[in-house]
């Protein structure tokens, strides 16, 4: 599973500002996440002789904004299958916070979140385990940590 949304090498130093360009409209468009843009050491140290206005240009980019109704089917399907299953909840859930605790209360699973996932579900919710991350207690306490 990828870790970010896009990612970039740069091996042109003036390939920077188109680069950086299109990295910012994919991370902001369609489902928020990171985009990485790795600058290797010669390239860093190469002198720009470009331009900084640079025009977008992503034809093949089409950012999906609706949910694939099979592909929801094999989420729940998983979930309904999962042993202990619980939402891990990160930045993204920042834009789907009333979604978000709409689907925990209906299914009462537990919902831990990431630092960039604070705020996105309530502290102080039943369902609600806090942030959990390499500083926070573990094993989680509580009535709420285990599904019956």
């Amino acid at each position: 599973m990828p870790i970010t949304k896009h990612n970039y090498l740069v091996q042109d130093v003036n390939e920077i500002p188109r680069i950086v360009k299109e990295a910012f409209h994919i991370a902001s468009t369609g489902r928020p996440g990171p985009v990485l843009i790795d600058i290797p050491k010669d390239v860093q140290l190469a002198e720009f002789t470009g331009s900084f206005e640079v025009e977008l240009d992503l034809p093949g980019y089409k950012p999906t904004l609706r949910g694939h109704p099979k592909q929801i089917e094999r989420a729940l399907d998983a979930l309904e299958k999962a042993e202990r299953p619980i939402l891990m909840v990160g930045g993204g859930a920042q834009h789907a916070h009333a979604e978000l605790l709409t689907f925990a209360e209906k299914t009462g699973l537990p919902v831990i979140t990431t630092l960039m996932g604070l705020g996105a579900f309530p502290g102080n919710h039943p369902c609600g385990l806090g942030c959990r991350g390499c500083t926070a207690p573990w094993p989680p306490t509580g009535p709420s940590t285990m599904r019956t």
